[in-house]
């Protein structure tokens, strides 16, 4: 089905994909300082090794039930070197 009538994954159905079939895994990154009088910061990245290299992606992630959006999604499969085929994303 051509990708403007796909629904997208939620992020957590994303992540358990891209885990399970791709190797992907989502990792943090903690500051090793915390804002006087803030909470603790780290940053969330999904890493992936393709052919001897670690690829990379910082996301934010607020909420994992949110829908994926169609650019999202295709700036992190291509990214990662998901094929974009698995998430309905090729116009061809």
């Amino acid at each position: 089905m051509a990708y403007p009538f796909t629904q997208f994954p939620k992020f957590g159905e994303f992540i358990q994909i891209a885990g399970d079939e791709f190797q992907c895994s989502l990792k943090d990154l903690a500051y090793p300082v915390i804002p006087e009088g803030g909470a603790p910061l780290s940053i969330h990245y999904l890493e992936r090794l393709f052919e001897g290299k670690t690829l990379t992606y910082v996301i934010d992630i607020q909420d994992f039930e949110s829908r994926m959006t169609p650019t999202l999604l295709r700036s992190i499969c291509t990214r990662l070197k998901i094929p974009l085929e698995r998430f309905n994303l090729d116009l061809g």
